[in-house]
């Protein structure tokens, strides 16, 4: 019978999710903005790096849904002989 692994997948996506969000919001957004003053850069560049996060926040729940089939929890651990 398998394993339902659903419930795990949705946990590590709302990690993920609540991390990215607060990260966003806390840390690339504020240095963006300070970078965009420092160093005179255009208005675009802060809209750039707005969607550089909007387009990478799919990607980054994408990969935790699917984290254990692609980490060494998953399918692909080699065996060790020690």
């Amino acid at each position: 019978m398998p394993v339902n692994r659903g419930g795990k997948a949705a946990v590590r996506v709302v990690i993920v999710s609540v991390g990215y969000v607060a990260a966003a919001l806390l840390m690339v957004l504020p240095l963006a903005g300070i970078l965009k003053r420092a160093l005179a850069l255009p208005d675009t560049f802060v809209t750039l790096v707005d969607w550089g996060l909007a387009l990478g926040f799919p990607l980054a729940a994408l990969i935790a849904w699917h984290y254990p089939k692609l980490g060494w929890h998953g399918h692909g651990r080699p065996d060790r002989k020690s």
